[in-house]
């Protein structure tokens, strides 16, 4: 599972500025001059961010190895029955779970940006927001 994990992790830190880029998208669809005023204000902020990006998205990319593996571990505790229904079960958790990160990127980040950034805006302040805090959210 582990080497599924690095393998995935490290394939997804390849498109460290794609994903960066898929990842601000949201923002850029409030207003395009928010990418461009995210400050960083770590030295190796980059770096890190580009880690924790290349973790979650290698979770996501090795989530169906991460179950096979896992199931191939359950499977000889399980009766004939209880396989057959595991297949079904799988696949249905991984559709679950790909919902789940595709609910979450159109349909609750883009409002909780936008409502964030109104907030500021109602406040009288600039919502100059920092890398990390960012993508930390």
């Amino acid at each position: 599972m582990a080497l599924a994990l690095g393998i995935a992790m490290a394939i997804a830190f390849l498109f460290r500025s794609q994903l960066a880029q898929m990842m601000q998208a949201p923002l850029s669809s409030l207003d395009p001059n928010l990418v461009r005023t995210l400050v960083s204000f770590g030295v190796a902020d980059s770096m890190t961010i580009s880690f924790q990006l290349a973790f979650y998205a290698g979770i996501v990319i090795a989530f169906p190895f991460l179950i096979y593996f896992a199931g191939g571990f359950v499977l000889p505790a399980l009766t004939p029955q209880e396989r057959k229904a595991m297949l079904p079960a799988v696949l249905i958790g991984f559709g679950l779970f790909l919902a789940g990160v595709l609910f979450a990127y159109y349909f609750v980040l883009p409002p909780t940006l936008r409502f964030f950034f109104h907030d500021a805006m109602n406040m009288h302040w600039a919502p100059t927001w920092n890398v990390r805090e960012y993508f930390s959210l």
